[in-house]
């Protein structure tokens, strides 16, 4: 596999998930809140070491970041 095609790859993936996080994003504006997914996130959160900013956005997916296009 080379980069071009692993790009495609996360691309595709991306592009998958985009209902699921808006539907993340919605639930959130209206303050309900999925504990299962904050415990997990909260287990991700410890094992991270605490100067790993980006890696925090990585696991966590909580990046400002704009899309990838």
């Amino acid at each position: 596999m080379d980069s071009r095609q692993h790009d495609q790859n996360a691309e595709d993936r991306f592009q998958e998930r985009r209902a699921e996080r808006a539907a993340q994003l919605d639930k959130a504006a209206k303050g309900i809140v999925d504990f299962t997914d904050m415990l997990r996130r909260d287990a991700r959160r410890a094992i991270l070491h605490p100067n790993d900013g980006q890696g925090l956005e990585r696991i966590l997916g909580v990046s400002d970041l704009l899309e990838v296009t």
